[in-house]
């Protein structure tokens, strides 16, 4: 199931830009801005769950960071970079693409929030903050 929802946002963000490549570790100051930009880090967070009759019903926090550079034109790059993070928002929550998975049956969205990276006013980061519900039967 976990595998599953990786494997969701995953296809997520690269559908939404074929150029993001998956960090396997959330950036640090230590990693250089040319490493980090046109990146994502998928953060699976805490999970609540509820028996419902035969199955369990959980929800998730996942957390998705786009790390990009606002190199040439610094506003152009960003607002560029903040509609790619609301594209990305959007995809994850289509119901067309949800309903194609086995155990995702719902993802909602709380947000997006922006921070700069490395004490760098060029680097940013969208982090979009998701909620995934989940459905599945415990097998013994």
């Amino acid at each position: 199931m976990i595998e599953e929802i990786r494997s969701y946002f995953n296809a997520t963000a690269k559908n939404e830009n074929s150029d993001l490549r998956p960090s396997d570790k959330p950036t640090t100051d230590e990693i250089a801005d040319t490493i980090i930009e046109d990146t994502f880090f998928l953060e699976i967070g805490t999970m609540t769950s509820i028996l419902l009759d035969t199955s369990i019903e959980s929800e998730i926090a996942v957390n998705l960071s786009i790390y990009k550079a606002g190199d040439v034109d610094a506003i152009d790059d960003y607002d560029k970079a903040y509609c790619e993070a609301i594209n990305i928002q959007a995809r994850a929550m289509y119901k067309p693409y949800i309903s194609q998975e086995m155990n995702i049956k719902n993802v909602t969205s709380s947000g997006i929030e922006v921070d700069t990276v490395n004490n760098n006013d060029n680097m940013y980061k969208f982090s979009i903050q998701f909620t995934v519900t989940v459905t599945y039967v415990h097998k013994e």
